[in-house]
């Protein structure tokens, strides 16, 4: 990947582009973590090792996302999504959970770096 493609001010800018997508979404409630968490129940490309998957995203906050997976994933990944007003980010992020769930892996995934 090229590093011109990562912006250089990534926590200012994963937080304006986060805010941006949760400004039209409910929250999850109170939450314990450091950020609150947000419905996220859209499809999201997941991208690991050049390939891409579709995954069903779970929830959202400034600091990372959580989706559902047919595999467990773990180290560096991209995430690829569009808010319901079809604006349309991309993340460097990490894979910090990766739990089985039934059939499918619950991954949670801190965002690192946005792409632009």
């Amino acid at each position: 990947m090229s590093t011109d493609l990562i912006q250089e001010t990534a926590p200012l800018t994963i937080a304006a582009a986060v805010d941006h997508m949760l400004d039209t979404l409910p929250t999850a409630g109170h939450e314990l973590r450091e950020e609150n968490r947000h419905p996220f129940p859209r499809t999201i490309q997941v991208t690991k090792d050049n390939k891409t998957d579709l995954c069903a995203g779970k929830d959202i906050s400034r600091g990372g996302i959580g989706f559902l997976h047919i595999k467990p994933l773990y180290g560096v990944i991209i995430v690829s999504m569009t808010t319901p007003v079809g604006d349309h980010f991309r993340f460097l992020a990490e894979v910090v959970r990766a739990r089985q769930v039934g059939r499918f892996y619950e991954v949670g995934a801190k965002f690192i770096e946005r792409i632009v």
